[in-house]
């Protein structure tokens, strides 16, 4: 059935590039330890060379994209973080979404659809239920 044919579309993993469409995946090294996958990331202290977490709703730069030659599921500090400016990236919001809402990155480092405290970041191309995964195409 229909259903079955849209199942590509379904997150596995999160920080997954989740299709082929146009993406910008830069690299940057991190600046601290444990950088997780799918988690908002801004510049560093050496602004062109490195990234660290999100803690300031307004410096966003990106989404940190899954290795899967890192079995620990982070970034370690002084490692390349492979980081999505542009395109569509497996992500864990912590409302309920449904594709179209607008995606807002907070300084908590939790994306969802509340503006409050937030800053848009793109907007959500799947639905998920609280603490899901679902697919961001940031923009």
């Amino acid at each position: 059935m229909q259903e079955e044919f849209l199942t590509y579309s379904v997150p596995k993993l999160i920080g997954q590039v989740a299709d082929t469409s146009l993406a910008q995946i830069d690299s940057y090294v991190a600046e601290e330890d444990t950088i997780e996958f799918g988690a908002p990331v801004m510049r560093g202290t050496d602004s062109s060379k490195q990234v660290k977490n999100l803690d300031n709703k307004d410096k966003f730069l990106g989404i940190a994209v899954r290795n899967d030659a890192r079995y620990e599921g982070h970034y370690p500090a002084n490692t390349m973080v492979s980081v999505m400016t542009f395109g569509r990236v497996v992500v864990t919001t912590t409302t309920a979404v449904v594709a179209g809402d607008i995606a807002y990155a907070h300084a908590t480092g939790k994306i969802n659809k509340t503006a409050t405290d937030g800053t848009a970041i793109g907007v959500f191309a799947s639905n998920a239920s609280a603490n899901g995964l679902v697919i961001l195409e940031i923009k």
